[in-house]
């Protein structure tokens, strides 16, 4: 039973975790990702460029994940390294939103479910 209920839970947030985790190249990282309804925005840091254009395109795959756009990409400032920062967003369309209400998320009950 324990598994079974495991298994039900892996919808909406570890779904999401998931196939973002699975979309990570190499050379970027993830600072901040931020839920707000169904729209994820990710802020994050990369070593250069075309490792946030394959993240983007590698976002793009992914089913769930719609209307990807890449909000900003700049190079990072006061650092001796190349850096660049990056913002983008996109819709998760599969979002359970019960998942988050019963997480205890403020103001989860009053987003409407995504998907369904």
């Amino acid at each position: 039973d324990l598994i079974n209920a495991l298994k039900a839970n892996q919808r909406g947030p570890v779904r999401l975790m998931d196939e973002v985790s699975n979309a990570l190249p190499d050379l970027l990282w993830i600072e901040r990702m931020q839920l707000q309804g169904n729209q994820i925005a990710i802020d994050g840091k990369a070593l250069n460029p075309p490792a946030v254009a394959n993240f983007f395109e590698n976002l793009k795959r992914v089913q769930a994940f719609q209307e990807p756009k890449l909000v900003a990409l700049t190079a990072a400032s006061g650092t001796t390294a190349n850096l660049y920062n990056f913002g983008l967003s996109f819709v998760f369309a599969d979002l359970d939103r019960t998942q988050f209400e019963s997480a205890g998320e403020p103001g989860a009950a009053a987003a409407p479910a995504a998907g369904n």
